[in-house]
């Protein structure tokens, strides 16, 4: 099998790699069969817009086909459950949350304390110093900056590597 474009890191980025590499690949069509494009609930639609955009001219426009295949749901234990997990790690040591998708972002700020039970910014919201926190990508860490949180890094790659590569940066920093 082969992958094309896990280097572009973001929607807007992949999407014009695959207006390239796609004209590139069925060259010698006058149109371009339509994509396939499968998708959970919760996604942005820059990939699709991008794609079908109607300023592009008719022999670079794909047409995108969404089919839903997968939901994105919270745990109704989660915040508890990462709360008793925190509780139970030593409070001396330093604790990496990795944060993978926007869906999980208040839950997670509730259970280190950031937020009130009802998402609001708590008066005392002073994080402990030993939970760090690392987003997979620039619309997790929006979504965090969007209830007043700045995460610590945010990987450039939305990979396990790109986390990890972030995380080390932050040392190499300090």
């Amino acid at each position: 099998m082969q992958v094309f474009g896990e280097h572009s890191g973001n929607g807007e980025v992949l999407s014009q790699f695959m207006l390239e590499h796609y004209r590139n690949w069925y060259k010698d069509r006058p149109t371009l069969p339509p994509m396939l494009f499968l998708v959970g609930e919760q996604r942005r639609d820059v990939i699709p817009k991008r794609l079908m955009d109607q300023n592009l001219p008719d022999d670079r426009r794909i047409a995108v086909k969404e089919v839903e295949m997968y939901e994105t749901r919270e745990m109704e234990t989660f915040t508890d459950d990462l709360r008793e997990v925190l509780h139970e790690i030593n409070s001396r040591s330093t604790v990496w949350l990795v944060v993978f998708s926007p869906a999980g972002c208040e839950s997670m700020l509730k259970a280190i304390g950031f937020l009130d039970a009802d998402g609001n910014v708590r008066p005392d919201n002073k994080q402990a110093e030993h939970i760090l926190v690392a987003t997979i990508g620039p619309t997790t860490r929006d979504c965090l900056k969007g209830f007043g949180f700045a995460p610590h890094v945010c990987a450039e790659q939305p990979s396990p590597d790109g986390v990890l590569q972030a995380i080390a940066q932050y040392y190499d920093r300090k």
